[in-house]
């Protein structure tokens, strides 16, 4: 068995990283798409092999009622022809820590749908909660314009854990009895 000296260790090092940095842009530059958080679309990322901010013409944030509007700004920078900002500011804020740095605390999305209201789009039928808890959030959040859907109207917590318990059966996880008990 042979084992690399420590200039050899280095030198295979450097060339692996040149043969990803080829593949990584050699796959980017054919993508028609990527789906990546705004950490990863950041400086000093995958995406740096992509010089033209041109070569994607759309980028989509979800849940950019969670951004700070600095995380934004790489994206915009690799995209610079169209933005879609998804999410809801009446759900959770960003997380902002410093007092300093308050300002923080209304994202890009707050401010762009104030500025432009009429490119703004709610929602209006969501998939996730029953009728009552739906119409609670709809009447206290959104003037009473958000409606549960057909297929999740009804449903209750006993329906979730058989919903849980058939899904675990078929998975063969036994464990259910105990949480179930």
């Amino acid at each position: 068995m042979y084992a690399a000296s420590g200039r050899e260790r280095g030198e295979l090092r450097k060339e692996l990283r040149d043969r990803e940095k080829k593949c990584s842009t050699e796959i980017l530059a054919n993508s028609h798409a990527v789906v990546a958080t705004c950490t990863v679309v950041g400086m000093k990322s995958i995406l740096d092999v992509i010089s033209d901010p041109e070569h994607f013409g759309l980028a989509i944030v979800d849940e950019a009622g969670q951004a700070v509007e600095p995380a934004i700004y790489p994206i915009l920078r690799r995209c610079s022809k169209k933005l879609i900002l998804a999410g809801d500011p009446a759900q959770l804020p960003p997380t902002v820590k410093s007092k300093g740095a308050s300002i923080l605390t209304k994202t890009l999305l707050e401010d762009l749908m104030g500025r432009y209201p009429s490119n703004t789009v709610l929602l209006k039928r969501q998939y996730r909660m029953n009728k009552m808890i739906s119409d609670w959030v709809s009447d206290s959040m959104y003037r009473g314009e958000l409606i549960a859907d057909e297929s999740v109207q009804n449903h209750t917590l006993a329906d979730l854990l058989q919903d849980v318990e058939g899904v675990a059966k078929q998975a063969g996880a036994d464990f259910v009895e105990d949480i179930l008990r």
